[in-house]
C-alpha cells in the first residue's frame, strides 16, 4: 500500500506488544475492536475509519435489488448467545506493565455465557474499563444485522461505508 490515512480515528494507548510474527491484520485486529475502528483498503490507501458517524449515503427500496429473495434480510441473534460478562486481559501501565483484568457485566439479560479478550496494549486501568464496556455495548449493539443487493447505481459505495437504509 502506498498510503494510509488515519484522520478518522481517535484514542491513545500507552504502548503496543507484539509477542510473535504475524500478519499486521492479526497485530491490528484486537486493537480495532477495542478502539472501534475498522481498516478499509480503497484505491492502494488503507483508510482507518471509526465505527461510527454520518451516513455516506441515504438508501431507499429502489436502491435495493430483488437477489431472488427478500429485498433485505434482517438477523437478530439470540440473547443466550451473546456474553453477559466481558472480561478484558490487558498489560496496566501504571503498575509496572503487569497483566491484569478488568471485566464489563450486562445485567438484565438471561446470557450467562462469559468471554475472555487479550488486549496487546498497555493502558490505564480506567482506559481498560472503558474498552471492555465499549467491547460488549459494541456485541450487543451488533446482534442485528442486515444483508441486501445494492442497484448498480450505487456501486461508488465502498466496504467500510455507513448508510442509512428506510424502507417504508
Amino acid at each position: 500500500f502506498e498510503a494510509v490515512d488515519t484522520s478518522g480515528i481517535h484514542g491513545v494507548a500507552d504502548g503496543v506488544a507484539i509477542e510473535r510474527i504475524g500478519s499486521a491484520r492479526d497485530a491490528l485486529e484486537p486493537i480495532a475492536r477495542a478502539w472501534s475502528f475498522d481498516a478499509i483498503e480503497s484505491g492502494g490507501i488503507v483508510r482507518f475509519a471509526t465505527r461510527s458517524g454520518d451516513a455516506a449515503a441515504q438508501l431507499v427500496r429502489d436502491d435495493l435489488i430483488d437477489d431472488e429473495g427478500p429485498l433485505y434480510r434482517l438477523t437478530r441473534a439470540q440473547e443466550t448467545d451473546l456474553p453477559q460478562r466481558l472480561k478484558l486481559a490487558y498489560a496496566e501501565s501504571g503498575r509496572d506493565y503487569r497483566t491484569a483484568v478488568v471485566e464489563a457485566q450486562r445485567k438484565d439479560t438471561p446470557s450467562a455465557r462469559e468471554i475472555g479478550i487479550e488486549l496487546p496494549c498497555t493502558v490505564e486501568q480506567s482506559e481498560a474499563a472503558r474498552r471492555a464496556e465499549i467491547m460488549l455495548q459494541e456485541i450487543w449493539s451488533g446482534r442485528e444485522t442486515i444483508s441486501f443487493a445494492l442497484a448498480p447505481s450505487r456501486l461508488p459505495l465502498e466496504s467500510g461505508d455507513i448508510v442509512a437504509l428506510t424502507t417504508n
